[in-house]
């Protein structure tokens, strides 16, 4: 199913403490609503499938001590929109394949906001930031190169 539209309807970002010396960050994703809507221009029946995404900040005792969460929706249109939505009705679930799907797409969209909005807020990455390092000769190390 392509995705037609994303649009983001809040972002929260906030530190609530001083950084501590040992801590954990989680992520979480989740669709949390699915509605079918009529998408006019493309002559077809859509979802909007309503997401959160968030970053969490512990502490070594498991304290919060910041957060980026960010909502919003996705809109797709697809073959089966209609099935899927009646699954969803019905078990508040999407088919493995669209839950991955919507997930990724969520993933993508959202975390280079995260990592923007953890910096203005002074908090680490919530993902690994790869540096340049300087490149050191081999006779520093105490290993030669090979010929």
């Amino acid at each position: 199913m392509p995705t037609v539209g994303f649009t983001i309807s809040n972002i929260t970002a906030k530190r609530t403490g001083e950084m501590p010396p040992a801590l954990q960050i989680g992520h979480r994703v989740a669709i949390t609503n699915v509605e079918e809507m009529d998408m006019p221009a493309l002559g077809k029946k859509g979802l909007k499938l309503s997401f959160e995404f968030g970053t969490s900040y512990l502490d070594d005792k498991k304290k919060p001590f910041g957060e980026v969460a960010i909502t919003g929706n996705l809109m797709f249109i697809g073959h089966n929109t209609a099935e899927i939505f009646m699954g969803w009705k019905k078990e508040k679930k999407l088919p493995n394949e669209v839950n991955l799907e919507c997930i990724n797409i969520v993933i993508k969209k959202c975390m280079s906001k995260a990592i923007v909005l953890s910096e203005e807020v002074g908090l680490p990455s919530p993902i690994p930031i790869p540096f340049a390092q300087a490149e050191v000769p081999p006779e520093a190390t105490g290993k030669e190169k090979k010929k």
